[in-house]
């Protein structure tokens, strides 16, 4: 899937996620960010950047601003 079509994903879903009133689903959310934050965390920690990754990293940060 190309960017442009994740990025529309991204936008429909906080559409419809700006209209849940009901606190549960909203907590099944947040625990389900939590976990993917902590998986994304635990992959980083095991695979751990490349200098190259890194300066390149900073150029894209750099080139940002």
């Amino acid at each position: 899937m190309n960017a442009t079509g994740i990025e529309h994903r991204k936008l429909d879903f906080i559409q419809h996620f700006l209209k849940i009133n009901e606190a549960s689903s909203l907590d099944k959310f947040e625990a389900l960010l939590i976990d993917e934050r902590k998986r994304q965390l635990e992959f980083q920690m095991r695979n751990p950047m490349t200098q190259e990754q890194f300066e390149r990293t900073i150029d894209n940060a750099e080139e940002d601003n």
